[in-house]
């Protein structure tokens, strides 16, 4: 009778213990719609840039971005959080295919010195 409670006891807090991992946010972690907003912020920033440098520093704060979703204690359980590392993901890499044909380009044409490449 005794194992039997304390087995019962171990099962509810296995139980509670999920629960309040899948419910809580760690320390420094921030929510999913903060992580959102801010990844919609630097995606317009990025998109509406004037200047090489102005979208250099969004691609260099979506990096970090992206570095902390990946350490995000949730992302290994959430399909939210992956589906904004999927959005950063493609964002930065359709930047670095832009750059590496501009690169090429200029190359080709001989103007690989007046090229301002971050």
């Amino acid at each position: 009778m005794r194992i039997i409670l304390v087995k019962q006891i171990a099962k509810c807090l296995g139980v509670l213990f999920v629960l309040f991992f899948m419910n809580s946010t760690a320390a420094g972690a921030r929510t999913f719609i903060e992580i959102n907003r801010e990844i919609k912020a630097w995606l317009n920033a990025e998109a509406t840039s004037n200047s090489q440098f102005e979208q250099a520093d969004c691609i260099y704060a979506m990096v970090e971005l992206y570095s902390e979703i990946m350490q995000h204690p949730k992302l290994p359980i959430s399909p939210t959080l992956n589906g904004h590392r999927v959005v950063l993901r493609g964002r930065m890499l359709h930047v670095r295919d832009e750059l590496q044909r501009k690169i090429l380009r200029a190359e080709r044409s001989g103007e690989i010195d007046n090229i301002v490449c971050w």
